[in-house]
């Protein structure tokens, strides 16, 4: 068995790492815009921005369980080199979907809430790392199938495993930030608390 489409598994994740000049150039500069947002907030971008953060959620949760399978065979030789490629697919399929939803975030990132902002320009960088470590990963062991115990393949992996455990937990942590501020909204609206 052959290490499935190294061709496209390179061309796939320059994708999602070529998302990185624009978006890193555009969150560079984001900081001291940032306060005078609120009111370029439109009606369309928080919800799709919401939406869009939910549909990350549900790729690092896939991430995250494939990234610690990866760590996992990391530590332990009894895995071959198709189990490594089976995940490391997996992996890139998860990590080239996630560069287009942080593409269409980019695109209306100025119309967002603050806090979704916030969301994207801190997502964004983890997943970059995370596709390079996939890519170099995908390309060691398709260049060197018996040896997945060298120190600069296990750093990939465990690289692997911590960018899609901590993409995970930042988009979790936002999400239940805006559902908090979205119940307080709710109250305040139904107590008829105005801000003063």
């Amino acid at each position: 068995m052959r290490f499935q489409n190294v061709g496209k598994m390179g061309a796939s994740l320059a994708l999602a790492l070529s998302l990185g000049l624009p978006l890193l150039a555009a969150g560079a500069g984001s900081a001291g815009s940032v306060a005078g947002v609120e009111s370029t907030v439109n009606w369309y971008a928080p919800g799709r921005v919401s939406t869009l953060l939910r549909d990350l959620q549900a790729i690092n949760a896939r991430l995250d369980r494939y990234g610690q399978t990866l760590d996992t065979f990391a530590r332990s030789p009894h895995y071959s080199w198709q189990s490594h490629a089976h995940y490391l697919n997996a992996v890139r399929d998860e990590v080239n979907g996630a560069g287009k939803i942080l593409a269409e975030l980019q695109s209306i990132r100025y119309g967002a809430l603050s806090w979704q902002q916030r969301a994207i320009d801190r997502v964004h960088p983890v997943a970059l790392d995370l596709a390079a470590h996939t890519e170099a990963a995908i390309a060691h062991v398709a260049e060197n199938q018996n040896r997945l115990f060298v120190p600069e393949y296990k750093d990939h992996l465990a690289a692997i495993s911590d960018r899609a455990a901590e993409m995970k937990t930042a988009v979790s942590n936002f999400l239940d930030y805006g559902d908090a501020q979205q119940k307080m909204k709710t109250l305040e609206q139904t107590l008829e608390i105005a801000d003063s």
